[in-house]
């Protein structure tokens, strides 16, 4: 995962796969999922920035159905995404962004990650 300014008023987070066939939760995802399952993407302001509005994906999310457990998830097509967030950079040369997300494949989900920091380049 990087973060980087697209603009001076614009971060991009991209959130790559290390391997063929993983998917990221959408942001449209509940905060505590659906019937408990999911982590939904989240990318938030951190150190150096403050949000001028919400975060947005650059690819629509599609609907994931998993009948043995009867639940449709939104999730992002397998690979890489990008994660748009319009800011107001209060010190860019020290900024981070917060991210949370759950990445899973057919077969098995990683270990969720939540409010990590990552360095804006």
């Amino acid at each position: 995962m990087s973060a980087s300014f697209q603009t001076a008023s614009l971060v991009r987070v991209r959130f790559e796969p290390l391997e063929a066939g993983f998917h990221i939760y959408s942001l449209t995802l509940p905060a505590r999922g659906i019937d408990g399952l999911g982590i939904p993407t989240r990318v938030a302001t951190g150190d150096g920035l403050t949000a001028s509005g919400p975060a947005r994906s650059t690819v629509d999310a599609i609907s994931l159905h998993i009948p043995e457990l009867h639940v449709t998830l939104p999730v992002y097509p397998d690979g890489p995404v990008d994660i748009v967030l319009p800011v107001e950079p209060d010190h860019p040369r020290d900024s981070a962004v917060i991210v949370t997300y759950g990445a899973c494949s057919d077969d098995v989900c990683l270990m969720p990650v939540r409010d990590l920091s990552v360095p804006v380049n």
